[in-house]
């Protein structure tokens, strides 16, 4: 607060200045670079409040803000009864399709789950981890590689399962690239989506590709590319990784990046909890996606008080520029079965998502949500 008040009088004083010095109309150039300080630090000063209701306006009640925001929210709640139905609980443009961001690499893991239940692949299985190196395209995972692979060097080996934990608890992007194709691809993915009934949701195409195309050779071909083809777009960019791609990195993009982000896989949060139902309700041990359900478990290892609080907690999100998406599982010790709940929002404007993608309001409600649903 004490930072925007001088900053509020700094841009006063430019101002003053500039009337003063185009009234008078001696030294007119003056004038006008201090009337266009004074206006870009009035724009700055208006963000930073707009900005900073719309924090307060969230830490009040998230659910409030939620609703108010119409067709660019969507949430599906259901809970499991005690003779094992599941039954809505809560719905809100639960049909509509969302940019699904990271979360999508849930149907990448559950595919490798069915595989590894199938026998076809082993999650002791030993790989190089440059088999993995070579779809990291740095900057855009926000670091996720490099907390996945702390001491990776040229010679380290990796497990199947090392790599399905960094894909969903680090949400590393070359990790979830690997997998997909190990998996089968875009046709394991959408045979595996159908199976589970997931009619909303599109194919998973290749995350390395998608990054790619919006690198500056690709991406105005990109942005003219129908969205039918989109994804064999992206496929094909993405099946032979150039280490020469990372340098294009550099290069600007003019803002346009979040336009062909807005055209990814999108599903719709009732597909989702439906997907992570099947997850729940799958024993432990020997089942296809009992891997999955282990794997998506990664709260309760990570933090140990949530044992105290809950006998399991699943959890995957993901966050685009504009869109958000979160998926919870919770089975509290004091309710009686397991909540599943999948919130997810798009066309958000930049303060908004930048407070939503960098902080755990939305964690909080949903989780709250949760245990008010079960009490």
């Amino acid at each position: 607060m004490k930072g925007r008040f001088w900053w509020g009088v700094v841009a006063a004083l430019c101002a003053w200045n500039a009337y003063d010095h185009l009234v008078d109309g001696k030294e007119f150039l003056r004038g006008a670079v201090e009337a266009a300080v004074a206006l870009l630090l009035a724009v700055g000063l208006l963000r930073d409040a707009y900005g900073a209701r719309t924090a307060r306006r969230m830490t009040d009640d998230f659910g409030t803000y939620l609703r108010s925001q119409e067709d660019r929210a969507g949430v599906y709640l259901a809970r499991r009864d005690t003779d094992g139905t599941w039954l809505q609980q809560h719905a809100h443009n639960a049909d509509e399709r969302f940019p699904l961001a990271s979360t999508r690499k849930v149907l990448i893991l559950c595919a490798l789950s069915e595989q590894i239940h199938q026998g076809a692949i082993s999650a002791d299985e030993r790989l190089p981890l440059r088999e993995v190196r070579r779809f990291h395209l740095p900057g855009t995972d926000g670091g996720a590689f490099a907390q996945a692979y702390p001491q990776a060097r040229r010679r380290t080996e990796i497990s199947i399962r090392d790599c399905a934990e960094a894909m969903i608890h680090q949400s590393c992007n070359a990790s979830a690239e690997y997998l997909w194709r190990r998996v089968g691809g875009r046709p394991a993915l959408a045979a595996l989506a159908r199976s589970h009934h997931m009619d909303g949701q599109d194919p998973v195409h290749s995350g390395y590709g998608e990054f790619v195309a919006v690198l500056p050779p690709f991406l105005l071909r990109t942005l003219r590319c129908p969205d039918e083809r989109l994804a064999d777009y992206y496929d094909r960019l993405g099946a032979r990784p150039h280490r020469w791609y990372r340098l294009l990195l550099l290069l600007p993009t003019a803002g346009l990046q979040p336009r062909v982000f807005r055209r990814g896989c999108s599903g719709t949060p009732r597909d989702w909890v439906t997907l992570f139902q099947a997850v729940v309700d799958s024993p432990a041990g020997d089942s296809p996606l009992a891997f999955a359900r282990e794997i998506l478990r990664w709260p309760m290892r990570t933090n140990p008080a949530n044992t105290k609080v809950y006998h399991e907690v699943l959890a995957k999100g993901g966050a685009l520029p504009g869109a958000v998406t979160q998926v919870y599982a919770l089975h509290s010790r004091t309710s009686p079965g397991p909540a599943v709940m999948a919130c997810f929002l798009k066309d958000l404007p930049s303060a908004e998502w930048k407070i939503l993608s960098g902080t755990p309001r939305q964690d909080r409600y949903m989780v709250a949500t949760m245990n008010r649903s079960g009490a």
